[in-house]
């Protein structure tokens, strides 16, 4: 057996299954619910937020979930098969979704940066924005 194999038998007990976790995307509205440890009570406290971000795989599988907490925005990363996040609820999806939606912050850095450093236009880097619905407001 190589190295890969032997991790792949250990980490295959911890995943959670494909039923225990919904079907989301970025800009989905949804419930993380996470388990506190106090002392020797544990209790269940609801992380609500917009997901952001989505990276990794299998049991290095991570979600970046954002709320504003007053008037500041919180952003929270979960490992999505760890034991102390007791499920994970959907509560809405948008009825139609930019590449980068414009209410959620931007990493002016990251494009800009990344681009100049690799000699790449940002241009090229750019992707096209899905066409908005004619009768969809924006505010």
């Amino acid at each position: 057996m190589n190295k890969g194999a032997i991790l792949e038998s250990v980490v295959a007990g911890q995943l959670k299954s494909e039923s225990d976790l919904p079907v989301f995307s970025i800009g989905d509205t949804i419930n993380v619910h996470v388990r506190i440890v106090e002392g020797d009570k544990e209790r269940i406290q609801v992380y609500q937020g917009v997901l952001i971000a989505a990276k990794g795989r299998g049991i290095n599988r991570m979600i970046t979930v954002r709320r504003i907490v007053a008037n500041e925005g919180v952003e929270r990363i979960f490992p999505l098969h760890s034991p102390r996040i007791a499920a994970i609820g959907m509560m809405k999806s948008p009825t139609f979704v930019f590449l980068s939606p414009p209410h959620l912050p931007r990493k002016s850095t990251a494009l800009g940066q990344t681009a100049a450093s690799r000699s790449i236009t940002v241009a090229a880097m750019a992707l096209p924005m899905r066409p908005m619905p004619r009768n969809a407001t924006l505010f």
